[in-house]
């Protein structure tokens, strides 16, 4: 028999990164030689979009994915024999053992650093030891007569233990605190919520996914935790809305749209940058505001697409200063220049909520008239924008700031008061009432590519289940149709923003 532990590693994406490379590698070697760290072929596209989305942490797979049937296919095309074993360091990789023979072997699978570690189940070290100390006592009270169950639960790292082998009583902690983190903070916003979160709970950290009340608090922690949030951002949180959204997760994504964003600099730009270059070189992703001409819900996407720069546009005059765009053409024209001054060359990758959708389409059609490649043109739940009387863009031309504002006012006091946001309103209100009646004159031109269009299909009435088939005039390509569980003014919410882009960041990995 054969032990394999020892045998030299190759590895793949440094010494060699194809077949080609490897077969002379494997010559000289004159033995045994195990490959590490090959891409498998079967699993680049979910590995790339987890690694977008965060969801892995391991650096993108380099060398030439293989399928493992092909390799293992190609070594006996070569005369060698192979052994496949996952890979011990990334999860969307495997190994392979060739052999210049067929040997009965053992050792086959070595996994990297891990190998000989002690490992062992301790609850103490967890991520998310919050909602378990939360539910322990009460399940414990469903299964233990009531003198059994404790009157506290702390968890330890290690039993203290005195010289004598003994509890170490005076050793134990006589107050809990615990780490609790679902979820690292990905902007200034979940930052200073995190902290909120821990200094009422008396928790040393909190991650953006962890439930407010699930992790111990309650109605008046509720209510000091609504009056630090307008003492930090000057938003008046209402405790209703906080019952409804208790993640910190949430609760940023409504306080970006009612506040500004102090982490990023020339927050009512045109172009606001959503992240910091990664510098992987990847063509980045531009986001088109909604009506109310302010890009900053898209700081809730933007997570899915850490590989890569993101960008919102914004609608001129949101800083109150500069004049407003006169014609939607002239829109497109000015976001299509500012695009090209920071990406020269495609692909393009663009993204369009509501009145952003017709926005988005529009520069496509403008880039591929210029000899551009698109590579995606993506539409949440928007009409396009027609000379028909029942368009719903021709529906809400000639509306005035004031109306605007009665309508920003309803949608935002769903989950904040507005008494103090005055002058914040009157410009957004201004360049919204401006964004709409400019739609109002514009028809959405013919795009030659394909579009990927989602539906908030939860407030969809009057027998209209979507949108998405009014863009057929206007598509000469596939469209690709996505239900998303939330309402149109929804979508930027945590759940709704991961549903949409987990799909962009599949598509953006091909």
């Amino acid at each position: 028999m054969l032990d394999l532990t020892g045998v030299p590693a190759v590895p793949w994406g440094r010494e060699v990164s194809d077949l080609a490379g490897l077969s002379g590698r494997v010559d000289r070697a004159g033995g045994p030689v195990r490959v590490t760290g090959i891409p498998n072929a079967r699993l680049v596209e979910e590995a790339a979009a987890a690694i977008s989305a965060g969801v892995l942490s391991a650096e993108a797979p380099s060398g030439r994915p293989v399928d493992p049937e092909d390799l293992a296919a190609w070594a006996r095309r070569q005369g060698h024999e192979a052994v496949v074993t996952w890979s011990g360091e990334a999860v969307h990789s495997f190994d392979a053992v060739l052999l210049p023979e067929r040997r009965t072997v053992c050792g086959g699978f070595v996994p990297g650093g891990a190998a000989g570690r002690i490992r062992a189940n301790a609850p103490a070290l967890a991520k998310s030891i919050g909602p378990l100390l939360a539910e322990l006592p009460e399940y414990l009270r469903g299964r233990l007569p009531d003198y059994m169950v404790p009157a506290a639960v702390v968890p330890l790292s290690e039993i203290p233990l005195n010289p004598a082998g003994k509890l170490d009583r005076r050793a134990l902690p006589s107050e809990h605190t615990t780490t609790v983190s679902s979820g690292e903070p990905r902007n200034s916003h979940e930052e200073k919520l995190c902290a909120l979160f821990s200094e009422l709970l008396g928790l040393e950290r909190v991650g953006i996914e962890d439930d407010f009340f699930v992790l111990g608090g309650h109605s008046l922690l509720a209510t000091r935790l609504s009056a630090r949030i307008r003492k930090q951002f000057g938003i008046d949180m209402p405790l209703r809305t906080i019952i409804q959204y208790p993640t910190v997760a949430e609760l940023a994504a409504l306080v970006l749209i009612g506040g500004i964003p102090d982490d990023h600099a020339g927050s009512f730009e045109v172009v606001l940058p959503l992240n910091r270059d990664p510098g992987t070189g990847k063509p980045p992703v531009w986001f088109f505001h909604g009506g109310g001409g302010l890009g900053w819900a898209y700081f809730t996407f933007v997570p899915y697409v850490q590989d890569r720069p993101a960008y919102a546009l914004q609608s001129r005059g949101s800083n109150a200063r500069d004049p407003l765009a006169g014609s939607v053409a002239e829109m497109v024209d000015d976001y299509l220049a500012r695009i090209l001054e920071i990406q020269p060359e495609g692909p393009f990758n663009l993204v369009g909520w509501s009145y952003g959708g017709p926005l988005a389409h529009a520069v496509a059609v403008e880039l591929d008239r210029r000899g551009h490649r698109v590579d995606l043109v993506a539409v949440l739940d928007a009409q396009p924008a027609t000379d028909r009387p029942e368009s719903g863009f021709k529906q809400v031309s000639g509306r005035t700031p004031a109306l605007y504002r009665a309508d920003v006012e309803e949608v935002f006091g769903q989950f904040m008061n507005t008494g103090n946001m005055d002058s914040f309103l009157d410009t957004m209100s201004k360049v919204g009432a401006n964004n709409l009646n400019k739609m109002g004159d514009f028809e959405s031109p013919v795009y030659r590519g394909d579009l990927l269009y989602f539906n908030a299909k939860l407030d969809k009435t009057e027998g209209v289940s979507s949108w998405g088939p009014d863009w057929r005039p206007h598509v000469l390509g596939a469209i690709e149709e996505h239900d998303v569980d939330a309402s149109h003014h929804d979508l930027h919410m945590p759940k709704p923003a991961g549903q949409i882009m987990r799909v962009i960041a599949r598509r953006l990995a091909r």
